[in-house]
This record gives C-alpha cells, structure tokens and sequence, in this order.
C-alpha cells in the first residue's frame, strides 16, 4: 500500500507542477488536454521508478492521474 501511495505522491506533485513539470509540454488546445504532458516520457520514468508495477497498469495510473490532478 505505501509503494502505491509513493507513487500516487509522486504524480500528484509532478503534475502538479504544471508548467514547472519535466513532462509538461502545452498541446495546441486552448484547454487542458492530456496530450499536455509527455506521456510516453512520464511512462518511461516511472516504470523505471516504480519497476513492481507493470507497465500497462502504470499507464492507466498515469492517464488518470493527469485527468485528475491536473484537467479537473
């Protein structure tokens, strides 16, 4: 559950950058979009990071994590 919780932490405070974000690149949209940050990128980073997690899970976690954190 604290491996769990240490990553949520660790989106939460990424996203919640914003433009301060490594990951954060603004789309051409005049709203908040997904495509906002790199997802690929963020995958990339955090699968290495959280390795006991696979990958297509972490996908999921990372997309609505951006949904929630971030275009909510």
């Amino acid at each position: 559950v604290d491996y769990l919780r240490n990553l949520r932490n660790d989106l939460f405070t990424e996203i919640s950058k914003t433009r301060k974000s490594k990951f954060y690149h603004k789309s051409k949209s005049n709203y908040a979009d997904l495509k906002d940050f790199d997802f690929e990128k963020m995958l990339n980073h955090y699968s290495k990071k959280y390795p006991k997690i696979e990958k297509t899970e972490l996908a999921g976690m990372i997309n609505f994590s951006i949904y929630l954190f971030y275009m909510r």
